[in-house]
Order: structure tokens, then sequence, then C-alpha cells
């Protein structure tokens, strides 16, 4: 015999999802801007120490990494991660770091807790999270956090994903990077006015 997960479990999982206070909002910027940047967007929470991604949309031309909505993911692997990490508190960080490790995904990961402090400082400072062949060889990302304007606590991030010679420094810095944290601002906004 073969067994399945069965399709009553979908209803709980849209469920959960849907209970994010942030999923709607950023729903439909996610589609807005794979419509606008052809490529790979994703919406992305921390729970229990790791990175979910819980709604994705891609466009023209996206690369499709092993993800679906649903899958988790090493915090510190990803820009999504990333993002959300840099704004959470250091005794929360350092749990994280703690029960979960750096494992490296690839030689690029940020394995090294020194190190990874350092970039979530750098990410802070910058208004994005990058993510330089650190979970797959060959993809690039870039994340902005979205930040409660009253608790400062991180409710989520949105990221953009592309093959490496697509997403570069100078594409980032002539725009992406200013079309994600544009966006997820938006998010901020309404989320306080809901």
């Amino acid at each position: 015999d073969i067994y399945r997960v069965g399709m009553q479990f979908l209803d709980f999982g849209t469920y959960a999802r849907d209970q994010v206070s942030s999923f709607r909002l950023a729903k439909s910027k996610v589609d807005e801007l794979a419509e606008e940047t052809g490529e790979r967007i994703w919406f992305v929470i921390e729970e229990n120490g790791l990175a979910w991604f819980l709604y994705g949309s891609s466009g023209k031309h996206p690369v499709n990494p092993p993800l679906t909505e649903g899958s988790n993911a090493y915090l510190h692997r990803t820009a999504g991660g990333k993002a959300i990490l840099a704004h959470l508190d250091q005794d929360r960080i350092e749990q994280i770091i703690d029960r979960i490790g750096l494992p490296a995904a690839t030689e690029h990961t940020i394995s090294n807790r020194e190190d990874l402090l350092a970039e979530l400082s750098d990410t802070r400072d910058r208004g994005i999270a990058l993510n330089k062949e650190e979970s797959l060889l060959g993809l690039h990302a870039l994340s902005a956090p979205i930040i409660h304007k009253e608790t400062r606590e991180p409710l989520g991030s949105l990221s953009l994903s592309g093959p490496a010679n697509r997403i570069t420094e100078s594409r980032i810095h002539d725009g992406l990077a200013e079309l994600i944290r544009g966006a997820a601002n938006e998010i901020e906004i309404n989320v306080s006015y809901e």
C-alpha cells in the first residue's frame, strides 16, 4: 500500500496561513512585484526559528528552486530569513543559533556565529538582506523586512530571487532594493491601520 497525506489537511494549512495578520496584504504585493520584475517573489515569516515560505508568485522569467508554499528553510541561508533575523532581539537570535545551529548548504553559506552577526548588522544598515548563493549555487536573492510600526517586531519579509547573472549588484542598487523596500513599507503602513 502507498500512503499519502489526505486533502483534509489542505484546509488546516490554508487556515493556518490565513491567520497570519500580514498575509492578505502581502499576497497582493507579491503578485504585483512578480509582474513588475519578472522574477520569483516570496512572502516569508519566521516560526520556531525557521523561515516559512507562505506565498510565492512567479514573473515571466522565474527560476524555480525546490520551494513550494509551506516550505521552510534555515533563516541564515535565505535573504527572507536574514531580513527577519536581523530585526529580532539579540536574545532571540542567540536562542535560534543555539537551538538550530548554522549548517551550510553551499560553500557561500554564512555558518559562523560572528560572521552571521556582522551580516545581520550590515542587513539592518542596508535595509535589505542579501543571499549570494548561500542556499543554492547560482541563485541570488534580496529581501526587505516587514516591521510592525508600534512593536518594531518583524512580521515577515518580501523576497526576490533569481539567477546570479540577472540579480547582480548593479541591478540590486539600480532599483530592485528600493522596489522591495518600498513594497515592504506599504505593507507596514497598511498593517498599522487594520
